[in-house]
């Protein structure tokens, strides 16, 4: 079983069970239910969220069941109070995996000094564009007279796991108007971009998150293993 606690756009937060099982002589990958927590996300609530779900079902999970995958959140790994604690004080059987994509996604958030200001940099571009509206029109202009293969700058949040790749590739693409936006505005980030050793580095970070956003999205889908790609991507 495979249990995500989430937060939507409209601050909703909702608990996603998907279950992987033996069904004569295949396995079977379904997505199980989907419950709203309508207070607070503690470990209890996704227990008691669960238990309602199966005890509706007359189905024994804890008997049944002999794996949780979760991702890191305290609420789900907790050491005393997490979902996964709660569960093996009842079925101490269970064996526990951590996502890997929740796993690969944290390792990508650690970046040397250097490269993380180059990060920071390119997140306060995209905001100096993206979080005025006059800015975002001008530039969306500017990018239609240029015939640019886009229009607009993408934005970077820490939630979204895939976010880092595509906004970093947005901004190599749209580069030069980025540039000569800047410029016009007569802001100092615009010296950034004459600068071929920041050009260089903005192009690497790019690169390596492109090539694990490629990793992370190959991993997802039914009947793929981390075994079966790994050994796609080693010949």
């Amino acid at each position: 079983m495979q249990l995500d606690e989430s937060t939507d756009v409209s601050h909703c937060a909702q608990l996603l069970v998907y279950v992987r099982y033996m069904h004569i002589d295949a396995i079977k990958e379904e997505f199980l239910f989907c419950v709203p927590l309508s207070e607070t996300t503690k470990a209890t609530d996704v227990l008691k969220s669960v238990n309602s779900f199966f005890a509706e079902q007359d189905f024994n999970w804890k008997e049944n069941i002999g794996s949780l995958c979760t991702d890191g959140a305290p609420a789900m790994l907790g050491k005393t109070s997490g979902f996964v604690s709660l569960v093996k004080k009842e079925a101490p059987h269970i064996s526990v995996t951590h996502c890997f994509l929740h796993r690969h996604a944290l390792a990508s958030k650690v970046l040397p000094p250097p490269l993380k200001e180059i990060l920071y940099t390119c997140v306060k571009v995209v905001n100096f564009i993206r979080a005025r509206a006059l800015n975002h029109r001008l530039f969306k202009r500017l990018c239609q007279e240029m015939g640019a293969e886009h229009e607009v700058l993408l934005y970077h949040t820490e939630v979204r796991w895939l976010s880092r790749g595509q906004v970093l590739k947005r901004l190599v693409e749209l580069r030069k108007e980025v540039s000569l936006f800047l410029r016009d505005k007569q802001s100092p980030l615009s010296e950034k971009f004459d600068s071929e050793e920041f050009t260089y580095a903005l192009a690497y970070l790019t690169d390596i998150f492109s090539h694990m956003n490629d990793v992370n999205l190959s991993m997802q889908g039914p009947a793929v293993t981390i075994h079966r790609k790994t050994a796609s991507f080693s010949s």
